[in-house]
């Protein structure tokens, strides 16, 4: 499940690195850029989910290029506090019979996932 979760990641961030379409922000579709940055898989069966969204600043801000309720110096200190930032959310949980999630906790997670990314050599890098 590690090695699967591991290269899903690997692929997510390659793909997202090449991407060449580029539109007006306005223009951007929120759920096909979260369906674009999001990995998701049951690793076995269907008793467990694991999700792992990479969310880059862009994705914020489409949203607020189309925000009419939200002021423009709200929104620029939003994006102000996110500079340099990106966002990696991982979730894990276990699915009881009646559907019921039991998420796994975040010493849980770390204890077990491995972050990699592919340098500009083409290189797995570990990010400790």
């Amino acid at each position: 499940m590690k090695r699967l979760f591991i290269s899903c990641m690997i692929i997510l961030f390659a793909t997202s690195a090449f991407a060449v379409e580029r539109k007006a922000l306005k223009e951007v579709d929120s759920d096909s850029f979260t369906t674009d940055t999001q990995v998701s898989f049951k690793a076995t069966g269907d008793d467990n989910i694991s999700i792992a969204w990479w969310i880059p600043n862009e994705f914020w801000m489409s949203l607020f290029a189309r925000d009419t309720s939200t002021s423009d110096a709200d929104k620029q200190a939003m994006l102000d506090s996110l500079s340099g930032v990106s966002l990696l959310a991982i979730v894990q949980a276990d699915i009881s019979p009646l559907g019921a999630f039991d998420f796994y906790s975040k010493d849980e997670i770390e204890k077990k996932v491995e972050l990699l990314y592919v340098n500009g050599k083409g290189n797995n890098v570990e990010l400790q």
